[in-house]
C-alpha cells in the first residue's frame, strides 16, 4: 500500500528570518539588519521573468514547450520575487545565500539558496537540492525524485529601474538588477534496476490522473488526495505547460545524472 509522499514545497525547510523593512535596512545573513552592511553586495535586486521552456524527454526524443511568465511553478515563483535578497556571509565572501524577502505564505520560512559570488564579474551562481530525494513510490528507496535547481547570473546597476519597491507597504532601497538563468530538473533516480522505476511510475501515471489510484494506506479519499496533490506537485510544471501527459509518466526513463524533465526561466 502506498504511504504518504510529501509535496516537494513541504520539504523545503528553512531557518530564513525576515525582519523588518526601510529604505535602510539591507538583507544580510538570513535577515533583514539595521544599518546597511559594510559590503555593497549585500541588499535587494529588481528582477522578472521574461521567458520559460519547458523540456522533457521521452524515449530519447526532446519535446519543448514555451509557458507563460505569469504562472511559474510555485517552487521559483516563491523564491525568485520582485525584488529577491542576497546576503554575502561576511564583507568580501564569495559565499552568500539568495531568498525572497516576502513572508512565507506556508508559515514555515523561505527557501534560502546557497550562492557564489564573484566580484571581478559581478556574477552569482549555484547550483541547490531542495529538500530530500523521496521514494517514487512506497519506501524502500528503490526509487527516487530529486529536484535540481541551478542559477547563473549577472547583478546588473539599475541603469533607468527605480532604485526603490514598495514591501508590505514600506519603501525599501534597490541595489541593483539581477538578470541570468534559472533551471529546475526532476530527475527519477533508480537506486536497484530499470524495473523498480518502471513499476513506480506506472502507479504514479494511475495516480495522476484518478483519485482512487492512488493507493494510501488508509484507503481514504483525503488520503488519496493528499498522494495526488504530492504528485501534482512534481510532475504538474510539465503536464501543465503541455509537454508531457499524466499517461506519459509512465514512459519517463530513470536518469541519476541528466533529468529527463526540466525547464529554464529567463530573467532580467
Amino acid at each position: 500500500m502506498r504511504t504518504h509522499l510529501n509535496a516537494p514545497m513541504a520539504l523545503l525547510g528553512s531557518s530564513l528570518v525576515i525582519g523588518a523593512f526601510a529604505s535602510s535596512g539591507c538583507f544580510i545573513q538570513n535577515k533583514i539588519v539595521y544599518p546597511a552592511p559594510a559590503d555593497t553586495v549585500s541588499g535587494l535586486y529588481a528582477t522578472q521573468p521574461v521567458s520559460v521552456v519547458y523540456s522533457e524527454t521521452l524515449r530519447n526524443t526532446l519535446s519543448q514547450q514555451d509557458g507563460s511568465v505569469s504562472a511559474l511553478p510555485d517552487l521559483v515563483a516563491n523564491i525568485f520575487t520582485n525584488p529577491v535578497a542576497i546576503g554575502l556571509s561576511a564583507p568580501g565572501s564569495n559565499s552568500g545565500y539568495l531568498a525572497s524577502p516576502y513572508p512565507s505564505s506556508s508559515g514555515t520560512g523561505n527557501l534560502e539558496i546557497p550562492i557564489t559570488y564573484s566580484a571581478i564579474a559581478k556574477s552569482i551562481s549555484a547550483s541547490a537540492t531542495p529538500g530530500s530525494a523521496t521514494d517514487a513510490w512506497g519506501t524502500d528507496s528503490s526509487c527516487l525524485l530529486q529536484t535540481f535547481i541551478t542559477i547563473t547570473g549577472n547583478l546588473d546597476p539599475l541603469g533607468t529601474t527605480a532604485s526603490t519597491i514598495s514591501i508590505q507597504g514600506a519603501s525599501v532601497s534597490l541595489n541593483g538588477r539581477f538578470s541570468g538563468k534559472v533551471t529546475v530538473s526532476l530527475l527519477i533516480a533508480d537506486m536497484t534496476d530499470a524495473l523498480t522505476c518502471a513499476t513506480a511510475l506506472q502507479k504514479i501515471s494511475a495516480c495522476y490522473g484518478n483519485l482512487t489510484d492512488c493507493d494510501s494506506t488508509s484507503g481514504s479519499a483525503v488520503d488519496n488526495q493528499t498522494i495526488q496533490a504530492g504528485y501534482q506537485a512534481y510532475f504538474g510544471p510539465w503536464v501543465d505547460a503541455q509537454v508531457l501527459t499524466a499517461a506519459e509518466i509512465a514512459q519517463l526513463t530513470p536518469d541519476l545524472e541528466n533529468g529527463s524533465l526540466s525547464y529554464e526561466i529567463q530573467y532580467q
